[in-house]
């Protein structure tokens, strides 16, 4: 699986994505600042939310911007006419943990993902077991390369709820469904040990 030009079968470390959010202020003098500090932190990409506050013409200079840097670029939609605006900006789709609730939104998400070919990074913070089995099975319907994020949603989360070890049983449902599947983990512990 590869989310733009970085292949998690074949690289040797973890793929630390840095979460710039909306914490721009509506600025994209900062926005393209948090790329350089990321950058500068040796992140292998950044994420944004697509909620309007950017236009799409500066979503993609802040796509070049990562591209400059030497970074992925990933928007997070929460919309149907936000999944069309990111299609080809990002280098792979993100589904936050709310959005999942709606099969449909997840349907319209990954049937774009298998047209363009890119990978869908879900947070599965806030959902229960069933849900995981559910939203995974609707991207191995269509062929779409998934990575589940084990998500605690406490801000912050206190270590002892981290519960890192259900990311053994996200990779379980690949093996399960002979999918490209890759867990991953969302930090909102506000520490550095436990991403790392």
């Amino acid at each position: 699986m590869k989310i733009g030009t970085y292949d998690l079968n074949t690289n040797r470390k973890p793929f630390i994505l840095a979460e710039c959010c909306n914490n721009f202020q509506d600025s994209l003098p900062i926005a393209l600042r948090m790329i350089e500090f990321a950058a500068n932190c040796g992140a292998d990409g950044v994420k944004f939310q697509h909620r309007r506050r950017l236009s799409v013409d500066q979503l993609v200079e802040l796509r070049l911007a990562a591209k400059a840097n030497g970074l992925q670029f990933i928007c997070t939609a929460y919309d149907y006419a936000g999944i069309g605006d990111v299609a080809t900006l990002t280098d792979a789709f993100k589904i936050g943990s709310a959005e999942v609730a709606s099969q449909e939104f997840c349907k319209a998400v990954f049937q774009l993902a298998n047209v363009v070919d890119k990978p869908v990074i879900v947070s599965t913070g806030g959902m229960e077991w069933k849900d995981v089995k559910r939203v995974a099975a609707q991207a191995v319907g269509y062929d779409v390369p998934i990575v589940l994020l084990q998500c605690t949603s406490i801000y912050p989360t206190p270590p002892q709820f981290t519960n890192l070890n259900v990311m053994q049983h996200y990779q379980m449902l690949g093996t399960d469904h002979l999918v490209d599947f890759h867990p991953g983990y969302s930090d909102h512990t506000g520490r550095v040990e436990y991403p790392i």
